[in-house]
């Protein structure tokens, strides 16, 4: 009787060592895929940044170039 009641913990304790190992690898590998997005974010809204302010420049050079035609057509009249 005590020899299965010690078979049987064991057999417990057994699943729980690779519970614990299956979960601490999942673990690991879900810590390392939040790592990898919050970079590729990073680089994302850096990039984005970039854009926004190349696009600012444009709309400063299109609003220099419009006021231009302008000065360009109210002097030719």
């Amino acid at each position: 009787m005590l020899e299965r009641k010690i078979s049987e913990l064991q057999a417990e304790l057994q699943r729980k060592r690779d519970d614990h190992a299956m979960l601490t690898s999942q673990t690991k590998q879900i810590e390392e895929e939040k790592r990898r997005l919050n970079k590729n974010l990073k680089e994302i809204r850096e990039d984005k940044e970039t854009e926004q302010k190349k696009i600012e420049e444009l709309e400063l050079h299109a609003d220099n170039a419009q006021r231009l035609i302008k000065k360009l057509t109210d002097d030719k009249e």
